[in-house]
């Protein structure tokens, strides 16, 4: 009991009281009297080697302790080999690229407005700018050859240099500012950490996506990364020879992805496409920033700090094909905000320094794409214009200057032609068109084959989904403006009839008459809808609107702000409607619909445990078999790609044979083999590419049989995977096109019978009957075994015959010709497949020469097979004529 006692009166003692307890403040001060309180001369110098020592050894003891930790793991998994080293490096190069698009940008920016903006509006006019910069900067430096190691590394440094100095006062002054206004500022709500976990969550699916290259979209690989590696392999910018179509389009995003493959980073190519999406990721990121900017604008007051957020509640951002796929829809959404933002500041006197920052803006969307373009221009020009008017009107009236009204749009329009002169005028050089494969009938275009024109309209264009150029069309397209995320616009392999788009712009837009919304923030919802309506008049596949979403983002957002102002019912009806997206969309980022991953989330999951599982294969072969083509190029060849569309990573220059997508090449026109052998020396090809087997049934018939003939006939080709490779034959063939021809038809196209060569040159695409050619010799029963001794290739239709078993070791399949692609106006549809056969023993003595087709279209004595009736078969003679 007394222990007890004395124990609570030990604690009491020591409890402190108000009489007692000192302030947090004379704790301190005492603890610190302690701490410095001098050490007598003796037990300093004593212990004066312990401190040392501790200080020394420590770091040391860590290090050394580190070092062994280290070798201890690289016998499970190398350290060298470590992924982390590739995404580092992706990281901080597209960091610096970055940074040398807003360094310049900065600069750009004031000089161009000529006053200073509000530091989130500026920098949304800094990034965009730069890019454009950075673009002009690689062709040009491409046009003189400049494209190496060098240009990597000085043009971002020199870049950064140039607006470093103002960046960093900015940056200063911008910190003094914002300490300022977060004392003055509401404090953050609780509730805006609720937002900014979901906003950042979805942003990390959309970058864990981008970890694995084989999440990298068709038309990348096909398209915008191939042209950046045709760019940077062959060290200049130049004419694709063969007029290949994609290289003739507009291609900014092309040319900034071009920076990654000038040098051969850590990883290789798997290294050079990590910094490409990096670089696509990065600048995603910065439509963020425009996102706050314009809310601001709209909406005075809103909290740049929570608007952001919106972006993500559209879930249709994480599904191929509008996820971040290192192609151009994100890059070209970079430039939306900016545009209406300078139609804003162009608005009220039309002056010339807003007229040509909003110039710059709309060229740099077109020249990242031409759909892009048009869904952004369509307001900005009828605004521009209409304001023209009114001023103009004003000025007639005396209240303003007289010539005030044309000087801006004047100035907008001669800077725009200016600023995408990289692109027009290059094509009218190089191409003879500026809208070069379009304007054939206006303008003496080069290459173009005879016939181009036909398989480019029916073929190319016919791929393009429009709606019906009529009345019906008019109303489909004016129904979709509020139908257009609850009706997916996609492949149906994709993701079927699920609206995966994000359907919140719409029920805000319902919202909009009950608001106190600014004329601008109506103008901007009247934006993005002229933008929907141009986009499904022209093609409405749902990835090209995300070149639009910032503008829906900043739309959105703004309704939201003054909903959420109206008090708690609005705030509940809101919050409703947004958790009822995000429910419904959440799954949206787990559906295995990717067209070349199928399960993306996989993929980037088998590579990042490609370390534990000792598949490291995995970065090297990067796109399958591409790999092993890569591995077969020599250094300084270049490669003629037949019927193939996806080749990023092959590591050399290329030319693309495909018919309806290259304007230079045309089998069927050529059929020699000695011309075919002139046109490939005249485009400096060194190798042949093929898929061992396979025609796209693009070419005409005879285009396949001639290239078949040639490749399989001299050259001798070896295996890449699924590629076959050759080279080019060093002398020209002098032998010439096979002439005589089988076709085993099923009658509605041609007709079963011996055919010359030239007779199959019917195109693959157009509308109506084209006229069929008829048979030189029509087959009739026992007739067809000696036709086909006589002929050097056999087609079969369909399985509509087959060749005789007697003589089927005479012959060996060439290729299966089978178009893929639902187009409406192909003679084949996708279920017609075609059997090439080449004769692979000599022929049999050839007979006299055949009947013209004119002479079988009016024939003397005897019914032509038109008429109905049977060409007798010619007798074999010993040699032609």
């Amino acid at each position: 009991m007394t222990e007890h006692a004395g124990l609570i009166e030990s604690e009491a003692s020591e409890t402190p009281t108000l009489e007692t307890a000192g302030t947090a403040e004379d704790e301190v001060a005492s603890d610190l009297a302690a701490a410095t309180k001098p050490v007598p001369d003796g037990r300093k110098s004593r212990w004066a080697w312990v401190d040392r020592a501790r200080r020394i050894g420590a770091p040391v003891t860590i290090a050394a302790a580190t070092v062994g930790f280290g070798f201890f793991v690289d016998d499970h998994y190398r350290v060298k080999d470590w992924l982390f080293w590739i995404f580092a490096q992706a990281w901080s190069l597209s960091l610096v690229f970055a940074l040398a698009c807003l360094s310049t940008g900065f600069v750009l920016t004031r000089w161009i407005t000529g006053r200073p903006l509000r530091t989130a509006e500026r920098l949304t006019f800094a990034i965009p700018l730069g890019v454009f910069a950075f673009f002009l900067a690689i062709f040009f430096l491409g046009l003189v050859g400049a494209l190496g190691p060098v240009t990597f590394a000085l043009l971002p440094l020199a870049m950064i240099a140039v607006g470093a100095r103002p960046l960093a006062r900015h940056g200063k002054r911008w910190l003094r500012h914002r300490r300022a206004w977060r004392r003055r500022s509401a404090p953050f709500p609780a509730w805006g950490y609720l937002a900014w976990a979901i906003g950042l969550v979805v942003l990390g699916m959309a970058y864990f996506l981008i970890l694995s290259p084989a999440n990298i979209s068709f038309d990348s690989r096909w398209k915008h990364l191939a042209i950046a590696e045709q760019y940077a392999t062959q060290g200049f910018v130049g004419p694709f020879l063969e007029g290949w179509f994609p290289g003739t389009a507009p291609h900014l995003p092309s040319f900034l992805y071009a920076w990654a493959f000038l040098i051969e980073p850590l990883g290789g190519l798997f290294g050079q496409l990590s910094l490409a999406a990096h670089m696509e990721f990065v600048l995603f990121v910065t439509t963020l920033i425009g996102i706050g900017a314009l809310v601001r604008r709209l909406v005075p007051g809103a909290d740049p700090r929570l608007v952001w957020v919106v972006r993500f509640l559209f879930p249709g951002m994480l599904l191929y094909d509008s996820n971040l796929s290192v192609g151009t829809d994100h890059i070209a959404a970079i430039f939306s905000i900016p545009v209406f933002l300078a139609t804003l500041r162009a608005w009220k006197r039309l002056d010339v320094r807003s007229s040509v920052l909003l110039a710059a803006m709309i060229a740099g969307a077109i020249l990242s794409k031409y759909s892009s373009a048009f869904a952004i221009l369509v307001f900005p020009v009828l605004a521009i214009a209409f304001r023209a008017l009114v001023l103009a009107v004003r000025a007639a009236r005396g209240r303003s200057p007289k010539w005030a009204w044309i000087a801006g749009p004047l100035a907008c329009v001669v800077a725009g032609l200016v600023f995408t002169a990289p692109h027009w005028l290059k094509n009218w050089i190089w191409y003879g068109s500026p809208i070069y494969p379009a304007g054939s009938e206006y303008f003496a275009m080069r290459p173009w084959f005879d016939g181009a024109g036909d398989v480019f309209r029916y073929g190319n264009l016919g791929q393009v989904w429009q709606p019906s150029k009529n009345w019906a069309g008019v109303l489909e397209s004016l129904k979709v403006l509020f139908t257009f995320s609850f009706l997916p616009h996609d492949w149906g392999e994709f993701h079927g009839r699920v609206p995966v788009f994000g359907s919140l712009l719409t029920l805000t837009l319902l919202c909009l008459p009950f608001v106190r919304a600014s004329r601008w923030l109506v103008a901007l919802f009247a934006s993005i809808h002229l933008g929907i309506l141009t986009w499904f008049w022209i093609h409405h596949q749902d990835r090209h609107l995300q070149t639009l979403m910032p503008l829906m983002a900043a739309a959105t957002a703004s309704v939201m702000v003054l909903l959420w102002r109206q008090g708690r019912a609005a705030r509940a009806a809101l919050l409703t409607a947004i958790a009822l997206q995000l429910v419904w969309g959440g799954d949206v980022f787990f559906f295995p619909t990717h067209n070349m991953a199928k399960k993306p989330i996989e993929a980037s999951a088998d590579l990042l445990a490609s370390g534990y599982t000792k598949k490291p294969e995995q970065r090297v072969r990067t796109f399958g078999d591409i790999s092993e083509l890569r591995k077969r190029l020599p250094k300084g060849a270049k490669a003629l790609l037949h019927d193939i569309h996806l080749h990023t990573g092959i590591g050399a220059p290329s030319v693309s044979d495909f018919q309806g997508w290259q304007g230079g090449i045309s089998y069927g026109q050529l059929l020699d083999p000695g011309a075919i052998w002139d046109k490939l020396e005249e485009l400096g090809v060194t190798h042949l590419v093929w898929r061992a087997g396979t025609s796209r049934g693009w070419d005409t018939l005879a285009g396949d049989i001639a290239f078949w003939n040639f490749a399989q006939r001299f050259t001798s080709g070896t295996r890449a995977g699924s590629f076959t490779v050759a080279k080019m034959p060093r002398e020209r063939p002098e032998e010439p096109a096979p002439e005589d021809v089988v076709v085993l038809g099923c009658g509605q196209k041609y007709r079963t019978g011996l055919y010359r060569l030239e007779d199959l040159r019917v195109p693959a695409f157009g509308p109506g009957d084209p006229g069929w050619p008829a048979p030189r010799v029509e087959a009739r029963g026992d007739e067809l075994r000696e036709l086909v001794e006589r002929a050097s290739f056999v087609a079969i239709e369909n399985d509509c015959g087959s060749i005789p078993a007697e003589m089927r070791r005479s012959f060996e399949l060439s290729a299966t010709r089978r178009r893929r692609e639902r187009i409406p106006l192909a003679r084949d549809s996708q279920k017609d497949q075609w059997a090439i056969w080449r004769r692979v023993r000599p022929n049999p003595p050839p007979p006299r020469p055949l009947p013209t087709q004119g002479e079988l279209a009016e024939p003397s004595g005897m019914p032509s097979p038109a008429q109905g009736g049977v060409v007798p078969l010619l007798p074999r003679t010993a040699g032609r004529e």
